[in-house]
């Protein structure tokens, strides 16, 4: 096939996209499901499902650090995307806990390889014109709220035990699609580490990480413990896949806008606006469980809490990470965020669940996002300063 008639890089992109959070998908509401029906217990659970966030502390940022220092983001994606199909299998074929967290633990390690490399190779090929990025972006809530929904509906007509096939044949095609990736111009000569522990002592983007991940850290409450409460509540799968698809789609719609949305407030006021809207959906959620109406008011929020916040986080970052080292800082973010936060988040707010019920535990969430929101404004205030590059100390 001629070059010119390959399909673009952005499309190769999109795909994978589709597939991996299509993968999150069935994954994120069902797992827990899962491993009730195979006899874990509930605190056996939380330790299975803590390993995700767990292995987001150090893994992307090994990973990214890997491709960047390589110049070879994509070939590091492609093995890895392997790598974790092949891990899967141990989850269809566990039937102790020890199986199943020997097996998940290995998931979890080559899953965290595929935001940092797979965002890196995105944001590389925008060469800064981050407008277009959500556009592009769309694709991953867009396979997230089309697996959610469809799987939800078969698990009920079929059997929870359905899921881990049904995980396969999406990682299998997710694995296919990244044979095609190629790597990015700018990712052919390989480069000098660079200096991220003085970067680290930089106060601005110390409490831009801060606000990154106090708001991860809230969201753990909806990734461990949402399916869980909607479904002792009464709901069936369909709902609980509706109500994740629901909010999935509405991020399909923000990240269609988020170009105009950067445009017109910038990223700092998007970032401050978003931290507002996500407290408002926690409140929600706490206090309107019991009426469909009020969940699905609170899940077409996550066009913010989600959505618009990644889109202005990632556009951020840009000040201090970009070029050479765009992996590393995904892969830091992502560690921070999804991995220091969303594993205290789990055990820190699993913790409330248990002692004192969903509701105060949601209450604690919103609070979290509170936090993050002052995190979020410290950040700008430093940033606007003319002293801002210069590390803390």
């Amino acid at each position: 096939m001629p070059p010119q008639d390959r399909p673009s890089q952005a499309v190769k992109l999109s795909g994978l996209l589709f597939l991996y959070w299509g993968y999150i998908g069935v994954t994120s509401p069902f797992t827990s499901l899962f491993f009730a029906a195979r006899g874990m217990s509930p605190g056996q659970i939380a330790i299975l499902m803590s390993l995700a966030q767990l292995a987001r502390i150090a893994a992307p940022y090994g990973w990214g650090y890997l491709g960047d220092r390589l110049a070879a983001r994509a070939l590091v994606l492609r093995c890895t995307a392997l790598a974790l199909f092949v891990a899967y299998i141990g989850i269809l074929l566990g039937n102790s806990f020890a199986g199943f967290f020997v097996a998940a633990a290995l998931v979890h390690l080559f899953a965290s390889a595929q935001r940092p490399l797979s965002e890196a190779l995105l944001v590389s090929g925008l060469r800064g014109d981050m407008g277009r990025y959500g556009r592009l972006r769309l694709w991953g809530p867009l396979g997230y709220a089309a697996l959610a929904l469809a799987s939800g509906a078969l698990l009920d007509a079929a059997g929870i035990l359905l899921m881990p096939w049904i995980t396969l044949a999406l990682l299998a095609a997710h694995a296919l699609t990244s044979l095609g990736l190629r790597e990015p111009q700018a990712a052919i000569a390989p480069a000098a580490p660079a200096a991220i522990g003085t970067l680290l002592r930089l106060p601005a983007l110390q409490a831009f990480l801060g606000s990154a991940f106090l708001m991860l850290m809230a969201h753990a409450a909806l990734q461990v413990f949402y399916s869980l409460y909607l479904a002792s509540l009464g709901y069936s799968k369909t709902q609980i896949g509706m109500l994740w698809a629901i909010g999935t789609l509405s991020e399909v719609g923000m990240y269609f806008v988020a170009g105009q949305a950067l445009r017109k407030l910038g990223a700092q006021r998007l970032l401050l606006l978003v931290h507002a809207v996500a407290v408002l959906r926690f409140l929600m959620i706490a206090f309107g469980a019991h009426s469909l109406a009020a969940l699905v008011a609170a899940q077409l929020l996550q066009s913010a809490s989600v959505a618009a916040h990644q889109t202005s986080v990632i556009t951020i970052l840009q000040r201090w990470f970009s070029g050479p080292s765009q992996a590393r800082g995904q892969a830091l973010l992502i560690s921070v965020s999804y991995g220091l936060g969303g594993a205290t988040g789990a055990l820190g707010l699993g913790w409330v669940y248990a002692a004192s019920g969903p509701r105060t535990m949601f209450c604690a969430a919103a609070a979290c996002v509170a936090a993050g929101g002052l995190a979020a404004l410290l950040s700008a205030r430093l940033t606007a300063r003319p002293d801002a590059g210069t590390p803390a100390g």
